[in-house]
C-alpha cells in the first residue's frame, strides 16, 4: 500500500518553482532597465533639457552660450547611446561594429565643413560631393583716374572710423513710397568663402580683400557696374573652424595708395590706379597669429601706416603696435606688449592730445603717433581677449568700450595731469546690456545705438542704463531681428546690414524703437562684412555676393 503513494520528494520537484522564472533581484532589474529603457530615457531627458534651454529668456542666456550648451547635450546624450550600444543593447557584435564605425566614420565621409552664424548656430554644411572651383580669371591690365572726393569712404568705417556719415545727398525716410534701388548685384565666388573685408570707396572705385582657393587677392570693381577692374593675388590662406576663412580687414586708401592686411599678417601696399605691388612686409614674423586671423585695418597717420600685429608671443615684446613709412614700407617704430584685439586702430584727440586710440586684447590705451610711446592703458578682460568693436569717443576726455560674451559695456575718462594720464570708470553697464560682439556701435545725440549680441539697443550715455531694447526674434531662429550684422548712422537715421543679407532703416530716437523699413538684398550663410556708405548708394557684401543700393530720396 505504501508503495502505491506518490513519492514526497519527487511532487515537490515537480511543481514549478516561480522564483526560478522570474528573477526580482535589483541586479537583474538594473539589467532590464539598462537593456530596454535606457535609450529611451537618455532621448527624452536631452530632448527635455534642449527645450528648457532653448526657451531660457534670451536676456539671461547669450545665444553662444545657448547653443553650446545645447550641443554639449547632444554630445553627452550621443556618447550614452554609443555606451548603451556596446554593452547594453541586445543586438548582435556584426552589428554593433557596423553602428559604431558608421557613428565615427560617416559624418566625416559626408561633410567637409559645417558653417557656423554669429551665435555658433549652423548656418550651412559642406558635403563632400559639392566641389567648386572658382575659374580663373585674366584681366587686362589698367591705369585708372581716380581722386578721392568729398563723400568717398576711403576705409572701414568711413573716414574716420566713427562709422558716421553726415555729408551725403538726402536719404529716402519712407521705404513704402521711396524704396532702395537695387543698382547691381553680383557672385564674388563660386566657392562662397571670400572672406569678411568690407570695401573702401574711392574715386567711383571699389576695394576690398578676398580669398581664392589658396591665395589672397585685392580687389578693385567698379562702383557704378561692379565689375573688375583690376586684383592682386599673393600665397595666403586663414582658415579656421568657427568664424571661417579669408582676409578679415578692410584696406585703407590713402594719397593714391590702397593698404590692405590679410588675415595671415600680410600688409600690402599697392598703387591703387594698376594694383602692382609698392611694398609688402609680413607684420608677423617671430609673433603667432590671433585664433580669427589679423583683423584691424591700416591706419595711414601723416606718412606712417600704423597696424596692430600684437605681443602674442616672448619674441613679439615691445611690437604690438608697428609704424611702417608709408612710401617703403620701412618700419618706423615699434611699441606695446598688450595682446592685438579685433578692433582697427583709430586716430583721435582725447584730453587736448592727438594720439592712437587702440582696443586691443587687453584693453584700451592711447600711443603717441610719431614715437609710438604708450601714453596710458585701461585694463579690459574679457573672453580670450575678444574685443572687437571700435572705440566711441564721447566729448573732449570719454570713450565708450564694450564687448560680447556676457561683458557689457564701460565709458571711460581719460585725464591728463601734471603727473601723468590717468583713466577711470564713469560707469559700467550690467554684463548683459550693449554686448557688442562682432559690430560697432554708433553715437548720436548723448545716446549710443548698438547690437547688443545681435539685438539693437539704445543706451543713454549720461547713465550707462538701455532706453530701450527691440526683442523681436528671428523666425526659426534664437536671435534677434538684425543677428549679428554691422550699422552706421547718417544723421538721425541707421542703416543695418543684417546677418541674413537685408538692408534696413531705423531712426535714431531715444522715444522708441522706429523701424522705417528692411528689404533682403544678399544670399548667402551670414553677412558679417561692415558695409561702406558714400553718395547715398550702400556697397555691401559678404563671402558670397556683393551689391549696391541707392538709398537716396532724388534717384535718377
Amino acid at each position: 500500500m505504501n508503495d502505491s503513494l506518490p513519492n514526497a520528494s519527487a511532487t515537490q520537484q515537480a511543481v514549478p518553482s516561480t522564483s526560478a522564472t522570474v528573477d526580482w533581484s535589483a541586479k537583474s532589474v538594473v539589467r532590464s532597465f539598462f537593456q530596454l529603457r535606457f535609450p529611451q530615457v537618455v532621448l527624452l531627458l536631452a530632448s527635455l533639457l534642449i527645450l528648457a534651454v532653448w526657451t531660457w529668456p534670451a536676456g539671461h542666456m547669450e545665444e553662444q552660450v545657448r547653443w553650446m550648451v545645447v550641443y554639449l547635450i547632444t554630445f553627452i546624450a550621443t556618447l550614452l547611446l554609443g555606451y548603451w550600444v556596446i554593452f547594453g543593447s541586445v543586438i548582435g557584435a556584426r552589428w554593433k561594429v557596423l553602428i559604431i564605425l558608421s557613428l565615427v566614420l560617416l559624418p566625416p565621409g559626408l561633410i567637409r565643413r559645417v558653417h557656423f552664424d554669429g551665435n555658433l548656430g549652423i548656418a550651412a554644411i559642406d558635403w563632400r560631393w559639392q566641389s567648386v572651383i572658382d575659374p580663373p580669371e585674366d584681366l587686362a591690365p589698367v591705369q585708372l583716374s581716380l581722386e578721392l572726393q568729398e563723400g568717398d569712404s576711403p576705409g572701414f568705417r568711413g573716414a574716420d572710423r566713427t562709422g558716421v556719415v553726415e555729408e551725403e545727398p538726402e536719404l529716402s525716410r519712407d521705404w513704402n513710397t521711396h524704396p532702395p534701388k537695387l543698382l547691381w548685384k553680383h557672385r564674388i565666388s563660386q566657392q562662397g568663402k571670400a572672406g569678411y573685408s568690407g570695401f573702401a570707396v574711392v574715386g567711383g572705385y571699389l576695394f576690398t580683400l578676398e580669398q581664392r582657393d589658396q591665395m589672397e587677392e585685392v580687389v578693385c570693381y567698379d562702383a557704378k557696374t561692379g565689375e573688375k577692374k583690376w586684383k592682386h593675388a599673393y600665397p595666403a590662406l586663414f582658415d579656421e573652424t568657427m568664424g571661417g576663412r579669408g582676409p578679415r580687414a578692410t584696406p585703407t586708401f590713402d594719397q593714391g595708395e590702397l593698404f590692405c592686411l590679410g588675415a595671415t599678417g600680410e600688409l600690402l601696399c599697392l598703387d591703387a590706379a594698376t594694383g602692382k605691388v609698392k611694398w609688402q612686409v609680413n607684420i608677423l614674423t617671430n609673433n603667432k597669429n590671433l585664433d580669427w586671423g589679423m583683423s584691424g585695418s591700416p591706419l595711414v597717420v601723416d606718412d606712417l601706416v600704423i597696424v596692430n600685429p600684437g605681443a602674442q608671443l616672448p619674441s613679439a615684446a615691445d611690437r604690438a603696435l608697428i609704424a611702417y613709412h608709408h612710401a617703403t614700407g620701412k618700419e618706423v617704430w615699434a611699441s606695446g606688449n598688450g595682446r592685438a584685439g579685433y578692433s582697427s586702430p583709430m586716430l583721435v584727440t582725447l584730453a587736448g592730445r592727438r594720439q592712437i586710440l587702440l582696443f586691443d586684447g587687453d584693453g584700451l590705451a592711447g600711443y603717441d603717433p610719431a614715437t609710438g610711446k604708450p601714453l596710458w592703458r585701461h585694463a579690459w578682460s574679457t573672453q580670450q581677449g575678444i574685443n572687437v568693436a571700435q572705440p566711441i569717443v564721447v566729448g573732449a576726455n570719454r570713450v565708450f568700450i564694450a564687448s560680447g560674451y556676457n561683458t557689457g559695456g564701460a565709458l571711460i575718462q581719460v585725464d591728463r595731469t601734471s603727473k601723468g594720464w590717468t583713466t577711470k570708470e564713469v560707469w559700467r553697464t550690467p554684463r548683459t546690456t550693449m554686448r557688442c560682439k562682432f559690430a560697432s556701435p554708433v553715437e548720436y545725440q548723448g545716446y549710443l545705438y548698438g547690437l547688443n549680441d545681435g539685438v539693437l539697443e539704445c543706451l543713454d550715455l549720461r547713465t550707462g542704463k538701455a532706453v530701450w531694447t527691440h526683442e523681436e526674434r528671428r523666425p526659426r531662429k534664437a536671435t534677434g531681428a538684425y543677428g549679428h550684422g554691422q550699422l552706421l548712422r547718417w544723421k538721425d537715421l541707421l542703416v543695418l546690414v543684417t546677418e541674413y543679407g537685408e538692408i534696413a532703416l531705423v531712426q535714431a530716437t531715444p522715444n522708441e524703437f522706429r523701424q522705417l523699413g528692411r528689404i533682403p538684398v544678399l544670399d548667402g550663410e551670414k553677412t558679417w562684412n561692415t558695409p561702406a556708405l558714400a553718395h547715398g548708394i550702400l556697397y555691401l557684401r559678404n563671402g558670397e555676393e556683393m551689391a549696391a543700393c541707392d538709398l537716396r530720396l532724388l534717384q535718377p
